[in-house]
């Protein structure tokens, strides 16, 4: 609301249209655009409203900031995009990229880092914590966690496929990283210089990020020339040519031998005299100079050069004693009075000391500093003494940068929860030359068959990334009539083999092939389409509530459990959908079976009427004695009709991913293995049905009565009768059905990808930093300005 605020207020005063962009989500609508007003023709009438702006502006802001200093910006909200319009339709490939540029292992780290540091991530994870602790058990809580981590790892990996697969896309990666998602601290730097080194290439920020990840500290100074012309206090102050660069990126600038934030030393410098006189320090002036005096000072030990001065006399006092030669070889250090001739006249005669020269003698290492770096020299300033004297002149020494021993510490998560370590627990990396490698997997590696999606160190990066899913009703009933067209198509298609089945079913043959070939002798080709109008008009209303009904359902139940109990969403919203589905067709099959149980073909109409004039009423002809035969069939049929459809379907693209790339050859397997199954497991309640419908006159006419009887008198193999033309006709049956349903959804843009939103990991990471700052700024400045705008 703030940023909101802010943007319009600021907006306002410029009188130009915000362009700030929103982070995407799935809901984003683009906002509609307004035409622009009309100016006022009045400059005074402008000029007036221009400065209400002004003032208008400078009080919204004023308002407006007091929230901003006390509260923080709301945390950025995951984002979602269309799986359909992405590279996560098509993830192998996508995969493929990421891994031949960083490996598995980069990504793996990546998204330990985002679920570690990264808000939005963070808040994710726990949900999905909170999720897996409602299992019945440990190794289910794990499972489940495990599961949720594989796809968020999935989900990193296709983030980078969208954007980061060039040198570019990496800098700007590693700079979102240390901006807005890793602390500004050693530990944050050793972070990224990990990730960096873990990618399989080399990679251009990989030398700019192990050098930020250095520690190191000035462990000594080793003085090389003292120099001279120094005094003794104070001391000449030394310093590092040392230059902080926090405003600066990994990649912009010259390199330096520091890290960034990094932190100063602090010297102790110990002076030493060089046996030579600097100066006269003068103790007392005196008066009655009307010339200078001599100045001596006192014989050097033996083999020393006595020092020659000279005073300086102004207004018959002594100003100043130059040394004219410092002379050599003197034990400086101590008070030596100097020799000053008195005034000629009898004044107050002056007095002065030795004033010694110094040189640096020692350098102590107060304070180390931090953020140095093992490569490089670092420059040691000290100023210059006297002038005409020698400058001073150390070197530094560097202690360990914190690079060959890294802790293990430094690269666990702030949770207990072992996902979320960066490192699994016992290992730490080391540094070979400019590379990170983990010495305790090397072998392991070295020795095993890399397989795709496992890292040795890590674990497994899931098949598909995190996915939400989202159907409108428009699309709903999108979806039902792609099913009905595919199920009456294939019904219809299907019909003589529907026919012959039935007939086994209902008569004494045992042969599908004499049924066949003696309904084609009797009466011709077409009279193996008998039944063909209650069919199609019939399965187009059922595939519409069959496929239609079983996704709505199976959406809402699955959002009810697990990940892994997919499997039981689809059997209930399957079984729900069949029993609606099943109502619908009823009075159709009870009419396609009457019509090819007869040597005649009467039309829908008219064997209506017969059923109804023959059971005693509509209901009852029409409903009565097919609905609960026919309800227990095809719940079944249908239960294991998606159910295993899904099943075959997912253990496919999981054993030969590349098979994503052909749908309809995996739709046309599943179904037909799915068609098979369901027709083996519904046969003994189709014959039930078939028989219910050709019950004579005073026999009990109920499902399990029906069932018992056909039991006692023919044996339970005559509930089998017919299977195999059944299995036949259900495998092609489904084989069709989806492959028909699958080219409509795409078609219609209806599949699977295009209700789905993938996560997109890495955008509330690299994001655009926040323009509430540059707002409040640019606020301020108009609200100064208010009157002079107002009177230009």
């Amino acid at each position: 609301m703030l940023r909101c605020t802010l943007a319009v207020a600021a907006c306002t005063a410029l009188q130009l249209p915000s362009t700030r962009q929103q982070p995407l989500t799935k809901h984003a609508k683009p906002p509609s655009a307004k035409p622009p007003s009309t100016p006022p023709q009045d400059p005074f009438a402008a000029e007036t409203t221009r400065r209400a702006a002004l003032r208008t502006t400078a009080a919204s802001i004023a308002f407006a900031a007091l929230p901003a200093i006390a509260k923080r910006a709301p945390e950025e909200q995951l984002v979602w995009i269309p799986v359909a319009s992405d590279v996560a339709s098509k993830p192998q490939l996508a995969f493929a990229q990421v891994e031949k540029r960083y490996g598995l292992r980069f990504v793996e780290y990546l998204a330990r880092i985002l679920l570690n540091y990264d808000p939005a991530s963070r808040r994710w994870w726990e949900a999905r914590r909170r999720e897996a602790a409602g299992a019945s058990s440990a190794d289910q809580r794990a499972r489940k966690r495990q599961q949720a981590y594989s796809s968020f790892v999935a989900s990193v990996e296709l983030s980078l496929a969208r954007g980061y697969l060039d040198d570019a896309g990496t800098a700007k990666l590693f700079d979102a990283l240390s901006t807005n998602v890793l602390p500004r601290t050693i530990a944050g730097r050793r972070r990224l210089a990990q990730l960096g080194a873990l990618s399989t290439t080399d990679l251009k920020p990989t030398a700019s990020a192990v050098i930020n990840a250095q520690n190191g500290t000035i462990d000594r100074v080793e003085v090389l020339q003292g120099g001279g012309g120094y005094a003794l206090k104070p001391p000449p102050k030394v310093s590092v040519d040392f230059t902080p660069t926090s405003n600066k990126t990994f990649f912009d600038g010259p390199q330096t031998n520091y890290a960034e934030n990094s932190e100063a030393p602090k010297f102790t410098v110990k002076m030493t005299p060089t046996g030579k006189v600097a100066c006269g320090d003068l103790i007392s002036k005196g008066g009655g100079y009307d010339q200078a005096p001599f100045v001596k000072a006192p014989p050097p030990p033996l083999g020393g050069t006595p020092a020659k001065l000279t005073a300086i006399v102004q207004n018959g006092s002594v100003t100043e004693i130059l040394v004219e030669d410092p002379g050599s070889g003197y034990d400086g250090g101590k008070v030596v009075p100097l020799i000053i001739g008195p005034p000629n006249r009898g004044g107050l005669q002056a007095t002065a000391t030795v004033g010694w020269d110094y040189a640096v003698g020692e350098i102590l290492v107060e304070s180390g500093g931090s953020g140095f770096n093992e490569s490089g020299t670092l420059s040691l300033m000290i100023p210059a003494g006297a002038k005409g004297q020698a400058k001073a002149i150390a070197t530094l020494t560097k202690g360990d940068c914190g690079c060959l021993n890294l802790k293990r510490s430094d690269f666990r998560g702030n949770s207990s929860d072992n996902l979320l370590r960066l490192l699994p627990a016992g290992l730490a990396p080391t540094l070979r030359r400019g590379r990170y490698v983990i010495p305790e997997v090397e072998a392991l590696e070295y020795n095993q068959t890399q397989q795709t999606g496992v890292d040795y160190v890590f674990g497994t990066r899931g098949l598909e990334p995190v996915r939400e899913d989202e159907v409108t009703l428009q699309q709903y009933a999108v979806l039902g009539a792609c099913g009905a067209v595919c199920t009456a198509a294939a019904h219809v298609a299907l019909t003589p083999l529907e026919l012959v089945k039935t007939k086994l079913q209902t008569s004494s043959a045992t042969s599908a092939v004499d049924v066949t070939k003696e309904i084609y002798e009797e009466d011709g080709l077409l009279a193996l389409f008998a039944g063909w109008e209650p069919i199609i008009v019939g399965y187009f209303i059922n595939g519409f509530f069959a496929f239609g009904l079983t996704e709505f359902l199976k959406r809402i139940v699955a959002a009810q459990l697990a990940s892994d109990q997919a499997w039981a969403a689809t059997v209930v919203g399957s079984l729900g959908a069949a029993v609606v589905a099943v109502a619908v067709v009823t009075p159709f099959e009870a009419a396609k079976v009457r019509i090819q149980t007869l040597k005649a073909n009467p039309s829908l109409l008219d064997t209506w009427s017969v059923l109804i004039e023959e059971r005693g009423g509509w209901y009852d002809g029409l409903f009565g004695r097919s609905l609960g035969a026919l309800i227990a069939k095809d719940v079944v049929f249908a239960a294991f009709k998606f159910a295993v459809f899904d099943a075959v379907r997912g253990a496919i693209l999981q054993a030969y991913p590349p098979a994503a790339n052909d749908a309809l050859f995996v739709s046309i397997i599943a179904g037909a293995v799915a068609g098979a199954c369901g027709a083996v497991a519904s046969q003994p309640l189709d014959t039930t049905f078939a028989r219910v419908e050709t019950a004579k006159k005073g026999q009990d006419t109920g499902v399990f009565a029906t069932f018992r009887r056909v039991v006692d008198e023919e044996g339970f193999d005559a509930l089998y009768a017919g299977l195999a033309p059944r299995m036949f006709f259900a495998a092609a049956l489904l084989a069709i059905e989806f492959a028909i349903f699958e080219a409509l959804r795409d078609a219609f843009h209806v599949s699977r990808d295009d209700f789905a939103y993938a996560l997109d990991a890495l955008a509330t990471a690299v994001r655009t930093p926040s323009a509430a700052p540059a707002l409040l700024d640019s606020a301020a400045q108009a609200a100064a300005q208010v009157d002079q705008f107002g009177r230009i």
